[in-house]
């Protein structure tokens, strides 16, 4: 399955075609000049996708090899919400269900995604991510779960 930037290149996060074609596989192959290949262990459902009817690694998990070759994580996060790929909650429950494992792009990722949850919130709704946009762009607090909220008194 394609893999790294060329998945990226597939799923519109980057719009540069990469140089060389990035492939992930359990097999043992002699790669042509200009393809990389990454061996890996067979890969969870959860992180595999079609695209364009060719098998690739998911957006989250793409995310993920990206990040551990260098690339931008703020950039590749940005990119993902503006084209609706993936939410913030979806990408912190992907990434904590792996996290510590020696994906060396999962510790970046995360600390990124865990900034906006402190910046946004995390919210499995657009109604959701569009108050918590709201509070943020009015500089508000987000009401804690034991918060009361009731409408000031007149004096």
């Amino acid at each position: 399955m394609v893999s790294h930037h060329t998945a990226a290149f597939l799923h519109g996060l980057v719009e540069s075609r990469p140089e060389r074609i990035e492939i992930s596989t359990t097999k043992s192959y002699t790669p042509k000049r200009a393809w990389r290949i990454h061996r890996r262990h067979e890969l969870p459902p959860s992180h595999r996708a079609r695209k364009r009817g060719i098998a690739t690694t998911s957006v989250l998990r793409t995310l993920v090899d990206c990040v551990a070759d260098g690339a931008d994580a703020a950039a590749l996060l940005d990119t993902a919400g503006r084209l609706k790929l993936t939410r913030l909650a979806a990408a912190y429950e992907f990434l904590t269900g792996f996290a510590g494992r020696g994906r060396t792009g999962v510790p970046a990722l995360l600390a990124e995604v865990e900034k906006r949850h402190r910046r946004e919130g995390i919210s499995e709704s657009e109604l959701g991510s569009m108050f918590h946009r709201l509070l943020r762009d009015n500089d508000v607090r987000a009401p804690t779960p034991v918060s009361r909220l009731v409408a000031p008194t007149a004096h």
